[in-house]
């Protein structure tokens, strides 16, 4: 099985902290060549810098279908449910609109309104809101 490249950053990333401890401990314990050991440090420094960067940039690539995905899935799940999660949803559904479909706007509409318990006072309120705004979303 091809390893991810998140693991093999992961993997890469406990080696050379292997490698840094390594070198402070012997710069500390041996003034020898104290000058091309700080240099030496200094690249692993860079290296461990750069790679570090490539795994967080991994990390935040998701396609906007992927993201488009998602989302429907948590309005999905936070339909009718009594936590924080409907207002959270809303919020990124208003952030994320240029991702959705017409077809997507029409179904919060529809699945807004076959929903027999739409949750408490507050949580039809946001119901309300996501369903006006998909209404807007649609006239435009």
């Amino acid at each position: 099985m091809a390893e991810s490249t998140y693991n093999k950053y992961r993997r890469q990333n406990i080696a050379m902290r292997a490698i840094l401890s390594s070198e402070i401990k012997n710069f500390l314990l041996d003034e020898v060549d104290w000058k091309e050991r700080l240099s030496y440090l200094k690249r692993c420094i860079a290296i461990y810098r750069h790679k570090m960067e490539d795994v967080m940039e991994t990390k935040q690539k998701i396609s906007d279908k992927d993201l488009r995905l998602t989302i429907l899935g948590c309005f999905r799940y936070s339909l009718g449910r009594m936590t924080y999660m409907p207002s959270h949803t809303v919020m990124i559904i208003k952030n994320n609109r240029e991702i959705f479909r017409e077809h997507d706007w029409k179904s919060f509409i529809d699945e807004i309104d076959d929903c027999k318990n739409l949750g408490m006072d507050c949580n039809k309120e946001t119901w309300e809101e996501l369903r006006s705004f998909s209404e807007e979303m649609l006239g435009k």
